[in-house]
């Protein structure tokens, strides 16, 4: 007789969030950074009512930085529309 074995995972985050930002059309980008990736992004978190930008979409990512722009800061500079 064979017997299954299960086993449970918890998921880990690997972002963390740094910053939430309202945008001028009404959407809100949030900046996350995965420090062991070396890695950061920028994601629409919220979709304004009235914005009209078609890349605008609830989950999209914005910017996607590498470790050089993580350093510098110049990454949170994409999340302009």
């Amino acid at each position: 007789m064979a017997t299954s074995c299960v086993i449970h995972v918890r998921p880990t985050n690997i972002f963390e969030l740094e910053a939430i930002e309202s945008l001028p059309c009404g959407c809100v980008a949030a900046d996350y950074r995965a420090p062991s990736l070396s890695v950061g992004l920028v994601a629409v978190e919220a979709k304004g009512p009235y914005c009209t930008f078609a890349g605008h979409a609830l989950g999209r990512i914005l910017h996607l930085a590498d470790s050089a722009e993580l350093e510098t800061g110049t990454y949170r500079e994409g999340v302009r529309p």
